[in-house]
C-alpha cells in the first residue's frame, strides 16, 4: 500500500507499507515505552488512512493469518 506525501504529517514522500514486518504484540509493552519517553510520538493516522492500511494488510499475502484475524477483529469492532 502507498501513502503518499500529506496524507499524514510524518509522511514527507511517497511511501509503502512493508505488511512483511507487521508483528503482534501486547499492548502493555507500547505503553512502557510511552512512559519511558523511549516510544517516539507522532500524530494519529486519520480513520480513512488506517482504515486503508488495515484493508491493505489483508490484502497482502505477507502479514500472517494471526495477524489478519486481529485486524479483522479491530474493523469489526470500528463497524459496531
Amino acid at each position: 500500500m502507498v501513502i503518499q506525501r500529506g496524507e499524514h504529517p510524518f509522511v514527507r514522500h511517497e511511501s509503502c507499507i512493508h505488511y512483511g514486518k507487521a508483528t503482534l504484540g501486547a499492548a502493555h509493552y507500547l505503553d512502557e515505552a510511552k512512559e519511558r519517553r523511549t516510544l517516539p510520538m507522532r500524530a494519529p493516522v486519520s480513520a480513512e488512512l488506517l482504515r486503508r492500511i488495515q484493508e491493505g494488510a489483508l490484502a497482502s499475502p505477507l502479514p500472517d493469518e494471526p495477524f489478519k484475524d486481529a485486524v479483522r477483529q479491530t474493523l469489526r469492532r470500528a463497524q459496531s
